[in-house]
């Protein structure tokens, strides 16, 4: 659900190939991400909350059991696919972009509380204040690689309509800009 955006076409479930007479099955976003998140954790592990500031840093793959804060013109060049079991902020001006070594494919960083998605306080990814999230070029978000930014958030009540207004598993405001976002189980604002 993306609140405050009309959208117009075709809905569109599945994909008919010309010799076969079923659709093809959407995948499981749980399994992918799982996938995801294993890669993730495969080589590092870090325990509390990160902050990241200055320029030089590199992270990945890495998970991140807390928050990771990256503002104040931080830069992080991602080297790997990055997995935040609690928040994502980054702010005021910072930059998150992918090493040169993905020339045109994209990174994955994943916001996901596996133990309470309802949980508002974990899980959610704020974009803000002229922050950027490109691919290979920190200074250009319209390079042919991009960053996926997931949020597993999910509202404690999906019927709750008031409730997806104030809780959004994704947030991008402020002149900020790049990147793809997807929330699966929440909501974008």
């Amino acid at each position: 659900t993306i609140l405050g955006v009309k959208a117009t076409g075709s809905k569109i479930v599945g994909t008919y190939p010309l010799a076969q007479d079923m659709p093809i099955p959407k995948a499981s976003i749980n399994t992918t991400i799982d996938s995801w998140e294993q890669i993730a954790e495969s080589k590092s592990i870090h325990s509390g909350s990160l902050i990241s500031s200055g320029s030089g840093n590199k992270l990945g793959p890495i998970k991140i059991d807390g928050d990771w804060t990256i503002t104040n013109g931080a830069e992080v060049e991602v080297d790997g696919t990055i997995w935040v079991t609690g928040k994502i902020t980054v702010s005021n001006n910072a930059k998150i972009f992918l090493n040169e070594n993905y020339s045109t494919n994209s990174g994955i960083i994943i916001a996901d509380n596996k133990s309470d998605r309802t949980n508002s306080n974990k899980g959610t990814i704020t974009i803000s204040q002229g922050a950027t999230i490109s691919g290979i070029d920190k200074d250009n978000p319209k390079t042919p690689s991009y960053i996926m930014m997931v949020s597993t958030e999910t509202p404690s009540n999906p019927l709750a309509w008031l409730e997806q207004y104030f809780v959004h598993a994704i947030t991008i405001e402020q002149g900020s800009i790049g990147g793809v976002f997807y929330a699966p189980f929440g909501s974008l604002h």
